[in-house]
């Protein structure tokens, strides 16, 4: 097998634990996005380009970059269109992963997730705030 390429980081011991099963709200969403997110990454692991681009069954276009791609897509739509309004255009207007560049396709999944994050907690910091502003309680 060959080496993971060099912009591939997914370290298992700290990217993917079970989510708790009993928390609030929050928590459980946080820790479940990012427990799938870590699982696609983790399906990816060890992967070069090529085997990245692989066709599940031919003629489909599924492959793992492809599902990388959609995912980039799902958090820029969810994060920034819905729960921001921002008008983002789409990364990628094709499925063809043939000529994809696979370092880019990563970085830019490990953005659009870092922002998400951001916006999380920027939301999640705003309403505690707020809510301590009205009547001195402090969420956990």
């Amino acid at each position: 097998m060959t080496q993971p390429p060099e912009y591939f980081e997914f370290d298992p011991a700290a990217g993917r634990t079970n989510p708790p099963y009993l928390a609030g709200d929050r928590e459980s969403l946080d820790s479940w996005l990012d427990f799938h997110r870590a699982a696609l990454l983790s399906k990816c692991e060890g992967l070069d380009d090529e085997r990245l681009r692989t066709r599940s069954v031919p003629p489909s276009s599924l492959s793992l970059l492809g599902l990388i791609r959609h995912m980039t897509e799902v958090e820029r739509n969810w994060f920034r269109r819905v729960l921001l309004d921002e008008e983002v255009a789409p990364l990628y207007c094709s499925d063809d992963v043939d000529s994809a560049d696979v370092a880019a396709d990563f970085t830019r999944f490990r953005a659009e997730l870092e922002h998400c994050r951001k916006v999380a907690a920027q939301h999640h910091g705003h309403a505690d705030f707020l809510r301590e502003r009205i009547d001195g309680v402090t969420a956990s």
